[in-house]
């Protein structure tokens, strides 16, 4: 079956139908078209399937994790069936049964062309379309580069060669190159380099919080780390991770989700408890209400994350975590943090859209520095805006790294996460957290 079978297709088919109906009515020629609408119908749902569990491999989102002009297929195609069963057992005519099919055909093609037209003033509006480049001019990568350039999520920023001009010689140069033009995708023919080179390459991009993705003009059975695939068109892509929320619906809904419990926490709890707990703060030390100190955010963006003050002034506060039995916290910081009442003021980071409720934590600069370089997929939690709370926290990653397995675990669900990222994961963790603020947890000090 050939990719190019669309929605279209089977509209066509069936106002083709209508047309042979109303220039040969009769009882054989409406059991001719209920023959063929059941076989198309048939034949549109063996597509979707084998497209689902034989090429694609789950790795798009929609109903069976398709995309959305597959999912309307889906549907047209189930709806052709079973209106062709019904008038088989008689439940209705075959004017009728041409008729809603026709209808619903395009009432779902004008419903895929508003999700477009939707979708594009979406990114032209929120300015979220990724900086891409590709590596190589070759055909395939020629094709892939027109597709690109097409599509509104991606801002194409041509392709990358070796040469003098663009200051690049050596493969690690690629990587370089990118990240001082603030590319977030690049794409490599998999027969450019040698696996040992896109190992190393994955690693650097890694660091610097770019995407590589392989475009597959060689076969790929041995680069065991890019275990996912997506189509551009009909060009095959592997990527080392999956990202829901990479698409711009999901982020989206994960935003509402945010601005909409940020916004009943801050009219209901904060307007009356932040005054409450900044006198409590000021009478027991000097110093601010609120400590303030930069963080890495999305794509090792840097921001002001705000907390209550927990310690008294001291110069190690940008360089060390507390500890358990830390001399530096307050009493009224010690209950604060055991509570995580102290994390409360972020709720300004998340509507100032620094920080989501839900993700990775966000460290210090300093140790996002450190770690980087201890740990290989250290900086791949940075694909997400950190988080007042996350899924390592809810495990029990939370509080003080005491050494580097620790900080290994915390990466690891935080990587998990971001390639299982749900609503459903997403309100898990929020009354996870709800349920732990109410009881004492052990690494809360």
């Amino acid at each position: 079956m050939k990719k190019h079978i669309n929605l279209q297709h089977f509209v066509l088919l069936n106002i083709i139908l209508c047309v042979i109906y109303f220039l040969f009515p009769g009882t054989f020629t409406a059991a001719l078209l209920a023959y063929c609408m059941a076989v198309a119908g048939l034949t549109g749902i063996w597509f979707i399937l084998y497209t689902r569990y034989i090429k694609e491999q789950a790795n798009r989102p929609g109903l069976l994790m398709l995309g959305r002009r597959k999912t309307l297929l889906f549907a047209y195609s189930g709806f052709n069936l079973i209106m062709a069963v019904l008038f088989v057992f008689g439940e209705t005519t075959m004017p009728v049964c041409l008729g809603f099919t026709v209808a619903s055909g395009i009432l779902l093609i004008c419903l895929l062309r508003f999700d477009q037209t939707l979708t594009a003033f979406l990114y032209r509006t929120l300015n979220v379309s990724n900086r891409v480049a590709i590596v190589g001019s070759g055909d395939l990568s020629k094709e892939l580069g027109n597709y690109i350039a097409q599509q509104h999520k991606f801002s194409f920023q041509g392709y990358l060669e070796r040469d003098e001009r663009q200051a690049i010689e050596t493969s690690e140069q690629y990587i370089a190159f990118a990240a001082a033009n603030n590319i977030r995708e690049l794409y490599i023919p998999s027969g450019h380099f040698a696996y040992a080179d896109i190992a190393m390459l994955n690693e650097a991009a890694n660091k610097h919080c770019i995407r590589l993705k392989l475009i597959a003009d060689t076969p790929l059975a041995n680069i065991e780390s890019f275990r996912y695939t997506e189509h551009f068109n009909k060009v095959l892509l592997l990527k080392a991770y999956n990202e829901p929320l990479s698409s711009l619906k999901n982020r989206i809904a994960k935003r509402l989700f945010d601005c909409i419990i940020s916004s009943v926490v801050m009219i209901t709890i904060l307007w009356w408890l932040i005054p409450l707990i900044g006198i409590l703060i000021k009478a027991e030390s000097k110093g601010p209400v609120f400590f303030k100190q930069l963080r890495s955010g999305r794509n090792n963006q840097s921001f002001w994350c705000y907390k209550f003050r927990t310690m008294v002034n001291n110069a190690d506060s940008d360089q060390k975590q507390a500890t358990r039995d830390d001399a530096r916290v307050t009493k009224i910081g010690a209950f604060l943090r055991r509570t995580s009442l102290d994390e409360l003021p972020q709720f300004i980071n998340v509507l100032k859209n620094e920080m989501s409720i839900i993700g990775p934590r966000p460290h210090m600069l300093r140790h996002t520095e450190e770690y980087s370089n201890l740990i290989k997929a250290y900086m791949v939690r940075l694909y997400l805006k950190p988080g007042l709370t996350g899924w390592a926290q809810v495990n029990g990653f939370r509080g003080e790294t005491p050494d580097l397995e620790s900080m290994q675990k915390r990466i690891e669900h935080d990587i998990w996460y971001m390639q299982n990222w749900s609503p459903r994961l997403d309100t898990r963790i929020f009354f996870k957290t709800a349920i732990n603020m109410l009881r004492k947890e052990e690494n809360a000090f």
